[in-house]
């Protein structure tokens, strides 16, 4: 795992003085963008010194001004996981960058568990999963193959597909003939992650308690990702399984907004399949 470091700050916000210190690490001076990102690596001592440069001007961090208008500058840490991290690892989280416009082509129903979505963005979506990072989906092509592999515990939900209406006042109606597609989910739901990872209600900001299950997001300072960790007593417990959805649901209450973690006899045969995926380790940790 190589962890990196990025910081952004605000080219008008500072003097001359100090874009010349800036410029003798990070080249400042060759961007025309308002703003400027180091990255390296975390072990980097350059990143370090430009902190201090910025910090020397009088420039503090978004979260100690609290008002993004303000000058301010933002460092943001990350893993990178190599394929030894992942070829080692016994299970994994899998997710998909968002492959569609944007997630308002979604179309929840009332009361639903049925995931509807809008056939212009599944065009777009032609070989082995698509979606977005709690939400995968994939042709019936790929279901077949996955149906082939006998992986524990997974399951398929079918997908509405739909389209908006230009003469019932721009609703949605579902698209009569669409081939199909599917939406993988699981059959099992894993215990509540590790209290190590601090919960985070996406809409106030505020930490929740480990048993709160919807509307979570996860924080794992010093990094801005997080990795999934689940404690040995409650992971010794979980029966095999090839996929399995995480017991909080990253946007709201609905089955479909787990997030699934997987094998690596699923993950090393996606792998061989050419489909391409975000793959994070899962941790266990000690009581």
């Amino acid at each position: 795992m190589i962890s990196r470091v990025h910081i952004s700050w605000a080219l008008a916000r500072l003097d001359p003085a100090t874009l010349a210190q800036l410029d003798r690490i990070a080249n400042v001076r060759s961007r025309h963008e308002l703003s400027c990102t180091y990255s390296s690596e975390d072990s980097d001592p350059a990143a370090a010194e430009i902190e201090s440069i910025i910090r020397a001007a009088g420039v503090r961090t978004l979260q100690e001004v609290g008002d993004y208008r303000q000058p301010h500058y933002v460092v943001s840490r990350f893993r990178v996981w190599e394929e030894s991290d992942l070829d080692r690892s016994e299970y994994l989280q899998i997710s998909i960058p968002f492959s569609l416009d944007n997630i308002s082509g979604f179309v929840e129903e009332d009361t639903s568990e049925v995931l509807c979505v809008e056939a212009k963005d599944l065009r777009k979506l032609r070989n082995g999963f698509g979606g977005g990072p709690e939400t995968l989906l994939c042709p019936d092509r790929t279901k077949r193959r996955l149906e082939a592999g006998s992986f524990l515990h997974l399951d398929f939900a079918p997908v509405k597909v739909m389209e908006r209406s230009s003469s019932e006042g721009g609703l949605f109606r579902p698209v009569e003939g669409h081939q199909p597609w599917w939406q993988l989910r699981s059959d099992l739901v894993l215990p509540p992650m590790s209290p190590a990872i601090q919960r985070i209600d996406p809409r106030t900001g505020n930490e929740l308690p480990r048993e709160h299950e919807v509307h979570v997001t996860f924080r794992e300072p010093p990094f801005d990702d997080f990795q999934p960790r689940y404690l040995r007593s409650d992971w010794d417990r979980v029966p095999k399984f090839d996929v399995a959805g995480s017991r909080e649901r990253l946007l709201g209450g609905n089955v479909y907004h787990r997030m699934l973690i997987v094998s690596n006899r699923f993950y090393q045969f996606c792998k061989q399949e050419g489909w391409e995926a975000d793959w994070v380790p899962v941790r266990i940790d000690p009581e």
